[in-house]
């Protein structure tokens, strides 16, 4: 018997959440603010309206990319661009921007 229910995450169906163990974090509360940033559109008007991305070959990750990464780094409290090291590989961060890898400190210092 199950006492907790399964919840379908309206950003991306593949992610749930439940308690059946599978990759864990403990950033978790992220998954409302991101859930709350897709039912407003904060992330679409960031990237469509704050920030000019002018691409660059040689970078990974685009600076709209970059300033929303510092955006959930800082709902984390992660204020310091240094924790982005630590972070680069964080399971949750990394699925809520469907990315295998996250910014590094020299990236978000640039």
């Amino acid at each position: 018997m199950n006492s907790v229910q399964e919840w379908t995450m309206k950003f991306s169906p593949r992610m749930r959440v439940n308690f059946a163990g599978g990759d864990l974090t403990s950033d978790a509360g992220l998954l409302l603010y991101k859930e709350f940033d897709h039912r407003i559109g904060l992330s679409d008007a960031l990237r469509n309206q704050l920030v000019v991305h002018v691409p660059v070959l040689h970078r990974d990750h685009p600076n709209n990319d970059v300033v929303l990464q510092k955006v959930y780094q800082h709902i984390a409290g992660y204020h310091t661009d240094d924790q982005a090291d630590d972070l680069v590989m964080e399971p949750l961060l990394t699925a809520l921007f469907g990315k295998n890898r996250l910014a590094s400190q020299p990236t978000l210092s640039q």
